[in-house]
C-alpha cells in the first residue's frame, strides 16, 4: 500500500470512530478567523450555491444556511452524514469524496467551504485532486474558504509533548474527583502514546511542508503542514488567481509575513 494511502486509511479510520462522530454531532461555534471570511463573502455569496465539504455533524450549516438557502453538504464519512441528516433534515447532504466529486456539475457553485483542516487530511497528491476538484465545481467570480495547519508553526515544536495529556487537577476538588481526573489523564497518555508509535511511520518532512501525526482524536489522525508560501503556489497551480488572503484561527488578517499560528483560513478566488 502506498503511504498516502496509509495516511488516507488511517485519518477514515479516525473520522469513522464513536468518539469522532459524538465530538462533531453537535458543534455548531465558528472560531474568529472563519467568521471573519464568511462575513467577507456573505453579501455577494447571498442566494447563490454553497458546497460544504467535510461537513462532519453539521457545524457551519447554520452559518453558511443564513447567508444561502441553496446549501449542498458532503462528508466522505457514511456516520458523520446520517448524524447531519438528523440535524439538518432539509438540507441536502451528500455522501461525497472531495476527490471525486463527479456528481456535481462543472461549475455548480459560488462558494465552496472545506474547513475543520479537512485538505490536510489526505496526501499530498490527494490534496493537489481536491484543489482541482474544487476548482471545477466553482463557478466565475467564485470563492473557496479553508483551513490548514501551518508548517511554519509546527516545525518548531516538538513531536508530542507529554505534559499535554494530562488534565489540571481541580483546586480545592475532592480527592476522588481528583483521582479520577488523574486516572483518564494517564489513560489518555497510553492510548496517545500507542498511537503516535503506530502512525510515526507515515510521517514526512519537507522544506514547506509535512505530514505529521496530530493531537486529534487521541493522536489518530495524520494532518498535512504547509507554509502560506506554498499553499498560494498550488492554488495558482489549480487555476485560482493570485494572492489569496489569509486570516489566523484568532482573526488576524494575515500580512507579508506569514505569522506563527496553528490554523490558517483562506479565501481563494476563481478568475471572474
Amino acid at each position: 500500500m502506498d503511504q498516502h494511502d496509509e495516511v488516507d486509511r488511517a485519518n477514515r479510520r479516525a473520522m469513522a470512530s464513536r468518539g469522532a462522530v459524538d465530538h462533531y454531532q453537535g458543534q455548531s461555534l465558528l472560531d474568529p478567523g472563519e467568521a471573519a471570511l464568511f462575513d467577507l463573502v456573505a453579501a455577494e455569496a447571498s442566494g447563490r450555491p454553497v458546497l460544504d465539504i467535510g461537513v462532519g455533524g453539521g457545524r457551519t450549516t447554520s452559518a453558511l444556511t443564513a447567508i444561502s438557502r441553496d446549501y449542498t453538504a458532503i462528508d466522505y464519512t457514511p456516520a458523520m452524514i446520517e448524524v447531519m441528516r438528523q440535524r439538518f433534515p432539509a438540507v441536502r447532504a451528500l455522501h461525497l469524496d472531495a476527490r471525486q466529486m463527479s456528481e456535481l456539475a462543472d461549475g455548480a457553485f459560488f462558494l465552496v467551504v472545506f474547513s475543520c483542516a479537512g485538505l490536510d487530511m489526505v496526501g499530498a497528491a490527494d490534496r493537489v485532486r481536491i484543489l482541482a476538484e474544487v476548482r471545477r465545481v466553482l463557478q466565475p467570480g467564485g470563492a473557496f474558504i479553508f483551513s490548514t495547519h501551518s508548517w511554519v508553526h509546527r516545525r518548531g515544536q516538538p513531536e508530542h509533548d507529554l505534559a499535554s495529556f494530562f488534565a489540571p487537577l481541580e483546586k480545592g476538588g475532592s480527592p476522588l474527583r481528583q483521582l479520577r481526573t488523574l486516572v483518564r489523564s494517564l489513560r489518555a497518555a497510553a492510548v496517545g502514546t500507542l498511537n503516535l508509535r503506530r502512525l510515526r511511520h507515515l510521517a514526512e518532512r519537507h522544506e514547506d511542508w509535512a505530514i505529521l501525526n496530530s493531537h486529534y482524536h487521541d493522536f489518530t489522525t495524520l494532518m498535512h503542514y504547509t507554509t502560506l508560501a506554498a499553499q498560494r503556489v498550488a492554488l495558482s497551480q489549480a487555476g485560482f488567481s493570485p494572492g489569496a488572503l489569509a486570516f489566523t484561527h484568532e482573526g488576524r488578517r494575515v500580512g507579508p509575513e506569514e505569522p506563527d499560528t496553528p490554523l490558517l483560513h483562506v479565501l481563494a478566488r476563481v478568475p471572474g
